[in-house]
């Protein structure tokens, strides 16, 4: 009798968006959907009395109930805690010191209407979080997952590694190998594909990878069917966060020409509610000549309903994106390569 085979997925932990994958009955890597038909999962934790949300329904806390919302509690495992960390990501859950640690502070309600408080470090943040990645792929798949292999950043440390695969294993993930993330998107997209003795398929990648709270660049070597990293830099100067802000900006601007007010001074509560509103702006302006923004009682109880054209778009953000192009110089320079050897670019993020 045939031994049952084991499952296994693909994770990418990302700061912002995680995802949960699987190679499919075509030997193909396919991104799975959540329990919200969503093929990303919101890298987000939050409290709200006596409940626990992730995902999704963690996001939508942060309008109403952001301190107790939790993000970007990934790029601090196995860090020791500096008061800047909590200018990373303000208005959400503060972070404290506990022994050298960085621990988030949530203060929430009970059904008794007694207030609690409960205080995670980022470890035990991202073990609730992944035991909730794992639940959402054994119930799309309806089977045990027995190990996982995850994607990190390439300027990860040896303990950020350490305390990533530390928490897998307490939330019931063996992990089977930890991958760089330029070096997962090489191989998904069929860098240096079909080499062998005879063509060893020589190829240089750009890998430029841009993430909700920074931006990398990295050069991609394979050759017979080997990668290696040969250079890779990152600049906090473009995200997926700074470009919400130009729209942000934008839309904020065109309430206060219509009501004289101004959102953005003061009122945190309609910045998060424009904030959440202009990601959806964004995603459809990937496929759309143009893109509306909707906002209900964004302040004083006044609606706010906007839109904007694709080619507007591009030029505000057009300036966003130099700090990154001036990154692909740099690590093409400094790998000692010029431009015109780089064999493939590939766009990820």
């Amino acid at each position: 009798m045939a031994a049952a085979s084991k499952t296994y997925i693909g994770l990418s932990l990302g700061n912002h968006n995680s995802v949960i994958a699987i190679i499919n009955k075509d030997h193909r890597a396919e991104v799975i959907a959540n329990e919200d038909g969503e093929h990303k999962t919101p890298t987000y934790v939050a409290f709200s009395g006596e409940e626990e949300y992730h995902g999704s329904q963690a996001k939508h806390q942060f309008v109403r109930n952001a301190q107790n919302t939790i993000m970007g509690f990934r790029d601090l495992l196995g860090k020791t805690f500096t008061p800047e960390m909590n200018q990373l990501h303000p208005g959400f859950a503060r972070i404290e010191d506990s022994e050298g640690k960085p621990v988030f502070v949530i203060e929430t309600e009970n059904d008794n209407g007694e207030t609690q408080q409960l205080r995670l470090s980022a470890h035990e943040v991202t073990v609730r979080y992944l035991a909730r990645l794992r639940t959402t792929a054994e119930d799309y798949l309806g089977r045990k997952i027995e190990g996982a292999v995850l994607a990190l950043p390439v300027s990860f440390t040896k303990e950020q590694k350490e305390s990533v695969a530390a928490a897998c294993e307490e939330a019931g993930l063996p992990l089977l190998q930890l991958i760089a993330e330029p070096i997962a998107a090489a191989m998904q997209y069929g860098v240096g594909k079909g080499a062998s003795h005879v063509d060893a398929k020589d190829t240089l990648a750009l890998v430029v990878d841009v993430g909700g709270t920074g931006s990398d660049a990295t050069l991609v070597a394979a050759r017979g069917g080997l990668y290696t990293i040969v250079g890779s830099t990152h600049t906090d100067a473009v995200s997926g966060d700074i470009v919400d802000d130009v729209l942000v900006k934008h839309f904020a601007g065109e309430f206060k020409r219509q009501h004289n007010i101004d959102v953005l001074q003061g009122n945190p509560k309609a910045v998060r509610k424009m904030k959440e509103s202009v990601e959806y702006t964004k995603r459809t302006l990937s496929s759309a000549a143009s893109a509306p923004c909707a906002v209900e009682s964004l302040a004083e109880g006044l609606d706010f309903n906007g839109s904007i054209q694709r080619t507007r778009f591009d030029i505000m953000s057009g300036k966003v994106y130099t700090p990154l192009l001036e990154s692909i110089e740099k690590v093409i320079a400094d790998a000692g390569y010029t431009p015109a050897q780089v064999d493939q670019v590939l766009l990820c993020g």
